[in-house]
């Protein structure tokens, strides 16, 4: 598993792990198309892999040129039995933002949920924080989530066109959402990959650019609790078929042609059972 190409660079520290090893698949979570020449060396080296999977489908082609190898798109999950609430919560969060936001929208919501009396959450950090324990904070997101009516999702890199130059995609935070019951409200993109990924129309509640105008639709929406009800056990429900890590797993396993797991089946046997108690 590599986040970032730089890290490719541990494959050194590691003696005849290849020789070790009768199948050998390389996932990358974030390499951008436009960083890939800066990288290419270390790109290269990706050619001693049986398969490589890229969390951005946009890259793949690029990384098959360089590589000579498989790639595949294999985009972000989520635990889903992580996620999904075991029994019902009180969602006291009206609108939880992680990480990047826009500057715009942000100023405006936050007087807008101030006079409603309601709860915004978003991150105040400059940098983004170092988790001591990435156990403890995987099950911290989840319960926030799980609290939230709303949860704000964006295009991967928003307020970043230094690096994405124009590539589009989306990242994980367009499954935790709905892995935990929110309802998704913000921005994605109009392009194949979504749509294939996210082929249902309440996937993502999608704001005007203005953003006064994206705050009025925030605030209908947040007037109306049985269409957010209606949307979460939508998503909810189409996620646990399509967004467990169990569904990547099955991906690469079906690239080598490889049996699932008796684990897996049963894994998905529960996730089917999950859905079915939504009803959507």
């Amino acid at each position: 598993f590599v986040q970032k190409p730089v890290e490719l660079l541990a494959l050194d520290a590691v003696p005849n792990w290849r020789a070790r090893s009768r199948l050998a698949v390389c996932v990358l979570e974030e390499v951008w198309g436009t960083n890939i020449d800066e990288f290419r060396p270390l790109i290269r080296s990706l050619s001693q892999f049986d398969l490589i999977t890229s969390a951005f489908e946009s890259s793949c082609e690029a990384l098959r040129e360089i590589t000579g190898r498989p790639v595949i798109h294999l985009p972000g999950a989520a635990d889903l039995k992580r996620f999904v609430p075991s029994k019902p919560v009180d969602r006291v969060i009206d609108f939880y933002s992680i990480g990047r936001r826009r500057s715009g929208l942000h100023e405006q919501l936050k007087p807008l949920l101030h006079s409603r009396g309601g709860f915004y959450l978003y991150d105040s950090a400059t940098k983004p924080p170092i988790a001591a324990d990435h156990t403890v904070h995987r099950e911290l997101l989840a319960s926030l989530v799980q609290r939230s009516k709303l949860f704000f999702v964006d295009q991967a890199k928003i307020g970043h066109s230094d690096q994405s130059k124009g590539q589009v995609s989306w990242g994980p935070r367009h499954v935790e959402g709905m892995a935990g019951g929110a309802v998704q409200v913000g921005y994605a993109p109009q392009s194949e990959d979504y749509d294939r990924n996210f082929d249902w129309p309440e996937a993502v509640y999608r704001l005007p650019e203005d953003p006064e105008k994206a705050v009025s639709e925030i605030a209908k929406l947040l007037d109306d609790p049985e269409e957010i009800k209606r949307r979460s056990d939508v998503s909810l429900s189409n996620a646990l078929h399509k967004h467990d890590w169990v569904h990547r797993w099955a991906l690469i396993l079906d690239h080598f042609e490889l049996p699932h797991t008796d684990a897996m089946t049963h894994r998905r046997q529960e996730l089917d059972e999950m859905a079915k108690k939504i009803g959507a």
